[in-house]
């Protein structure tokens, strides 16, 4: 039974996203997705003084209403890039993962990326090898297709030669399961169990990116194989 994960490629997700793709034969970024100006895409919560607060990859929005996730441009007017290392070594510096973390997402913010997708390509790519996922993937915009909302889910299911889609309890509120099922193809939702790692707080904040897992030197493998305790389960929407 082939499994399929399809989710817009996010910046910088939390551990919930890769959590379903330890179980995913494919992930099919959902590129030609429409950009969600309050979404995402991007933008992730890090650790605050004062709780969470929004790491966020300016883009170029104006007379852009309707753009696809993959033609949204970055907006290099401002050097966000420098702003993003200076706000994560406010908040990391001294915790066991903060050198190797920073020093890794340096890296790939000197590559200078034109396209959001192509950063946040890197940064999941980067994510994924840490969190020893070997999954294969490909686009979605490749297949052209032309069907939207779940038509276009099941369509790619497809086209891949998908049997299980997995996906998050967020989508209960407008997947129509009766396509999928008509197509003979699985609805798998997502039961994740967020872990709790060291955070140095005296609460611990749930839904965080997992940068923030990293710079606290936490193992995400480990954390992704079911190995440590659970928290709570929260919505992997």
């Amino acid at each position: 039974m082939k499994t399929i994960c399809i989710h817009q490629p996010d910046f910088a997700p939390w551990l919930g996203f890769f959590d379903r793709l330890v179980d995913a034969d494919l992930y099919v970024v959902f590129d030609d997705a429409q950009f969600l100006r309050r979404g995402w895409h991007h933008r992730d919560k890090i650790l605050g003084p004062n709780g969470s607060q929004w790491l966020t990859v300016p883009v170029q929005k104006k007379g852009r209403f309707d753009q696809e996730i993959r033609h949204v441009i970055i907006d290099d007017s401002t050097d966000w890039r420098r702003r993003h290392l200076r706000t994560l070594e406010s908040v990391y510096s001294g915790r066991p993962g903060f050198e190797k973390t920073q020093a890794t997402l340096a890296s790939i913010y000197d590559r200078r990326h034109e396209r959001l997708i192509d950063l946040n390509l890197d940064i999941i790519s980067w994510l994924l090898s840490t969190c020893q996922i070997d999954v294969d993937i490909k686009m979605s915009s490749e297949l052209g297709l032309s069907s939207r909302s779940s038509e276009k889910l099941v369509d790619i299911m497809k086209a891949h030669d998908g049997h299980r889609y997995i996906t998050g309890t967020g989508a209960k509120d407008y997947l129509d399961v009766d396509i999928f099922t008509e197509q003979k193809i699985e609805v798998h939702w997502q039961d994740f169990v967020h872990p709790r790692w060291n955070q140095g707080t005296s609460s611990f904040l749930c839904g965080l990116s997992t940068l923030d897992t990293l710079y606290h030197g936490a193992s995400v493998s480990k954390m992704l194989k079911r190995e440590e305790a659970g928290l709570e389960s929260i919505d992997g929407g």
